[in-house]
């Protein structure tokens, strides 16, 4: 579940700002690191969990596999798969999946995520054990 709350937690943070900010501000004038905005912090946690939830409901349904009888994957595939997909993710952020030319694209930095995704168990229509 921990992948839905990263890439939903923004979405009900700035929903509560723009409500905070659209009913005239109040709670956003207090100093930050002050006695009152750290007591109030728990405030805000319980208000972004429960801003949070609906989104996690939705969407954690996509984050759960459902389990395939009869494939399993071997521990030294996977790792090689997390290998594959991490240095290309690592080599796309450091050089950028562009070269020079308009239109020239590293296909070679593309394939390393793709084929590790693979190994991993994605697609399973493609998927050979």
């Amino acid at each position: 579940m921990i992948m839905s709350v990263f890439l939903w937690h923004l979405t009900p943070m700035t929903l509560i700002i723009a409500v905070g900010y659209w009913s005239g501000g109040e709670g956003f004038t207090i100093e930050p690191g002050s006695g009152l905005w750290w007591g109030l912090r728990p405030l805000w946690i319980l208000g972004l969990f429960v801003a949070l939830s609906p989104f996690l409901l939705v969407f954690n349904r996509f984050e759960r596999a459902a389990p395939r009888a009869g494939v399993v994957l071997s521990s030294g595939r996977l790792v090689f798969g997390a290998i594959l997909v991490t240095a290309g993710l690592a080599y796309l952020a450091l050089d950028g999946i562009r070269l020079l030319g308009w239109g020239d694209v590293r296909s070679y930095a593309l394939a390393f995520p793709l084929a590790g995704a693979w190994l991993g168990g994605a697609w399973p229509r493609l998927r050979r054990v």
